[in-house]
């Protein structure tokens, strides 16, 4: 088993995102698989611009960017049963870092050729050896509110549907920066832990289980979910988690 990661953190492996991914990467090598990374904010990638310029030449390239590390990484990506997509959250979607690579995708089909995919949606053909790679989602913010990540994750949903894609895995945490600092009843050992458990699931299983998934999920806060969504729709419950979350980051900033 070969895991190729593609980190779209401006942060690189300092935040939470690359941190996720070394945890999933150490699961993968000790469970016998090999693992391969690429940081895009480290690499040259042209953006698409919709000249249609690829659809006339139909070599996969980008007419404007190519060559550049777009090609390198589609390349290797060929090679991987697996490729792990991970972004931070930025203003509730994907980082413009994994959206701008995303969108070179263009170039690896006709958009002419129209079909229809496996889940029904009509669409136009890809190059199935990059683009239909089964995959693992992982997604993470810094806010405690779940609802957060949800237009990424319905992101990932629909671009496996689109590209006939197998998503194989689904890992999600939020509060990033609070177990970063210690100030979450989430520590980041276990975080770490359950990605290094669904990187040895990839290797042994070929899917990262529910049961990872959702314990890599595991609320912060010391009251369930539905409760939280209740008292959210009070003023008294509104004031007093305004009030609780500004006094944890008063006590970050003079830690």
């Amino acid at each position: 088993m070969h895991v190729l990661t593609v980190n779209g953190s401006h942060r690189r492996k300092s935040g939470l995102t690359g941190r996720m991914l070394a945890a999933l990467e150490r699961g993968v090598r000790s469970a016998g698989g090999s693992a391969e990374s690429f940081e895009l904010s480290r690499l040259e990638l042209g953006s698409c611009r919709a000249c249609g310029a690829c659809q006339t030449n139909l070599d996969g390239r980008c007419a404007v960017s190519s060559p550049d590390d777009a090609d390198r990484v589609f390349a290797r990506m060929k090679n991987a049963d697996v490729v792990v997509y991970a972004t931070p959250v930025y203003l509730f979607g994907p980082s413009s870092q994994l959206k701008k690579f995303l969108e070179r995708f263009h170039a690896l089909g006709r958009a002419d050729d129209v079909l229809v995919s496996r889940s029904g949606l009509v669409f136009h053909s890809v190059d199935r050896s990059v683009c239909a790679r089964p995959f693992v989602a992982l997604v993470c913010c810094d806010n405690v509110e779940p609802s957060t990540t949800r237009v990424t994750e319905d992101y990932f949903r629909t671009f496996s549907r689109f590209l006939d894609a197998p998503m194989v895995g689904l890992l999600v945490r939020n509060a990033g920066r609070r177990i970063i600092d210690g100030q979450a009843s989430v520590t980041e050992a276990e975080v770490a832990a359950q990605c290094e458990q669904a990187g040895r699931e990839l290797v042994r299983f070929g899917r990262v289980t529910r049961r990872t998934e959702r314990r890599l999920r595991r609320s912060v806060l010391p009251i369930p979910n539905w409760l939280f969504q209740i008292l959210k729709r009070t003023r008294r419950g509104r004031a007093a988690v305004c009030a609780h979350a500004n006094s944890q980051r008063y006590e970050t900033s003079k830690s």
